[in-house]
């Protein structure tokens, strides 16, 4: 059993406890939208060399099985074993712990709402007259 730091509010429960033994992970997602439904996971993964005498990491890339689509690359996610769901996919997103900043430049990666809003700000946009506006303006 392992924990990691709760990005999201840590001043609530402090540490989100992982089930051990291999069945969560937690990593970065590197890879989504190219595939429905699923995003590429990183998990690193730190042991001691003797050797050496460093730690050393090495990371391993997960097909995961995202329902809702809202996964981004950058973010943090806890990812958990399932039944197997295609050839690659044996895991699922369990929750997705720290969420990097939205900034879609394509309408398709928008949510349904956030379209909407698109859509309905540049409607207001076109409707608004801004040659006889900075007439009336004074500065």
């Amino acid at each position: 059993m392992s924990n990691i730091w709760n990005f999201k509010d840590p001043l609530k429960c402090g540490y989100i406890k992982l089930a051990g033994a291999g069945v969560e992970k937690y990593g970065t997602v590197i890879k989504s939208g190219f595939m429905k439904k699923t995003a590429t996971v990183m998990v690193d993964n730190y042991h001691f060399d003797y050797k050496y005498k460093k730690y050393l990491r090495t990371s391993t890339k997960f097909q995961v099985h995202d329902e809702e689509d809202m996964c981004r690359t950058g973010d943090k996610v806890v990812i958990r074993v399932c039944n197997p769901i295609s050839k690659l996919k044996h895991y699922y997103v369990r929750n997705i712990v720290w969420m990097i900043p939205r900034h879609n430049f394509t309408i398709d990666k928008f949510l349904h709402f956030e379209k909407r809003a698109l859509l309905y700000n540049s409607n207001l946009r076109n409707s608004i007259d801004l040659a006889g506006f900075s007439e009336n303006v004074k500065i």
